[in-house]
This record gives structure tokens, C-alpha cells and sequence, in this order.
């Protein structure tokens, strides 16, 4: 299946657009697939929606993430 991937800020060096997954994969599989920590992911969603890891993703599917936000 195919997805599409926006990641924003500090994120971005490793954007990508287009990512092939197995069926059946959830949002930490494509997290992993793409290399990125857990802990540089603050936001994700998923068709606009906040997710969850175990998320189940499906063809088509647009995802976002974002590095966690901190102030001083």
C-alpha cells in the first residue's frame, strides 16, 4: 500500500513523500520504516485526525509528524 508522508520542522531533512508499506501496517511500522526515534515524534495524525502508534494505515492515507514543541 501506498501513503503519503509530510513531516514538518526539524523532521523535514528527512522528508518523504511516498512510502510503500505491507497491509495491514500501523503508524509505528511507518515510523520505523522510515528510521525516524519515537522520541522525535510529538504530533501525528493521520487524515487530519490525531493517531496513535497502532493506528492501522490504509491505501492512501496522508500522515503527518512533528517533533515535539518546547518553550523557554
Amino acid at each position: 500500500m501506498h501513503v503519503q508522508v509530510e513531516l514538518f520542522v526539524t523532521l523535514r531533512q528527512k522528508r518523504i513523500q511516498d512510502v510503500t508499506l505491507p497491509d495491514g501496517s500501523d503508524a509505528k511500522t511507518l515510523i520505523d520504516q522510515l528510521g525516524i526515534p519515537l522520541e522525535e515524534i510529538g504530533l501525528l495524525s493521520v487524515n487530519k485526525q490525531l493517531a496513535t502508534l497502532d493506528q492501522q494505515l490504509e491505501e492512501g492515507d496522508v500522515i503527518y509528524m512533528m517533533p515535539p514543541i518546547g518553550g523557554g
